[in-house]
This record gives C-alpha cells, structure tokens and sequence, in this order.
C-alpha cells in the first residue's frame, strides 16, 4: 500500500502567481477613483499573472496540494480560471477577504488573513504552507504551530 504524502498549501499571489506591486496600486487607485476602466484593467491585471512556483516541481506524486488565497470575491471567476489553466491539479480554497490589502491598516489586514488562512490550514490539517509576507508568516507560525510555515517570495508589501 502507498503512503500518503505531505499535504501542502500555497498562497497565490506572490508565491505561486507572480505579482506586481505598482500595478496593483494604480488598480486601486482607479477604484478610489470610480473609473470606469477599473474593470477591464483588473481582469487584464489577473489575467495575465505567470507562474512563478511550480507547485507540480516540489510536489511527490503521493503528496495533496491545495491553493488558499484571500482574494476579494468579485475575483472568484478569474482566480478560477487562473488555477485551472496553470495549476489544475491543486485544489482551490477560496477565503474572500473583507479588506482589501492596504484598505485598513496593514496589520488589520495580515491580522484578518492570518485568521483566515489559519483556519484552513488547521481544517486541511497542512504540514507544510507557502506564504510570501513576512507578517503573515510569523503570525502563522504562531496560530498553527503543528504545520510548517515557510516564506517564499518577495514581500512587496514591506514598508508599506
């Protein structure tokens, strides 16, 4: 009989879909701003996200993988469609977050994640989770000692 293998979580944006920190900001600018344009210029922005950790390259055949994002939910449809053209064998959980980054305060925003992630992480019972900001690492490392939390990534939101 095989063994099971790890069961392992990744954040999207910015672990394994690629994000630019400028473009994300210009975005929600034309949001403050109740642009017309915000709409198409966020499905090209989501669109267009590359592979940038190969989840199927770290992964043994036996292992589960699973993507958690917080994306807002008006990004439902084009996460969807994101996870099954570049990592259609990872399972999509889906945690609509109320904030959007940098809406509030920083850290009440990696606070309402952390939660979040953390919930599913205990419920996925993870051993190991991929996460780019630094914040949230260390919050997860705390909320769920049993699993592995590793940063990957460029934090951009540092200093912000």
């Amino acid at each position: 009989m095989k063994e099971p293998g790890l069961r392992l979580g990744f954040d999207l944006d910015g672990v394994v879909a690629s994000q630019d920190i400028a473009l994300l900001q210009m975005i929600r600018a034309l949001e403050d701003n109740d642009s017309r344009n915000v709409e198409w210029v966020r499905e090209w922005y989501y669109r267009t996200r590359r592979l940038l950790l190969e989840p199927s390259k770290i992964m043994a055949s036996s292992d589960l993988g699973f993507i958690i994002t917080c994306r807002q939910e008006h990004l439902r449809t084009l996460t969807e469609l994101w996870c099954r053209r570049f990592v259609p064998n990872l399972k999509l959980l889906f945690i609509p977050a109320k904030s959007r980054t940098c809406s509030s305060s920083f850290n009440e925003w990696c606070e309402e994640v952390s939660l979040a992630k953390a919930k599913a992480i205990r419920e996925l019972r993870l051993d190991v989770y991929f996460e780019d900001v630094d914040l949230i690492v260390e919050r997860l490392r705390k909320l769920v000692p049993e699993c592995k939390v590793l940063k990957f990534g460029e934090d951009l939101y540092e200093g912000i």
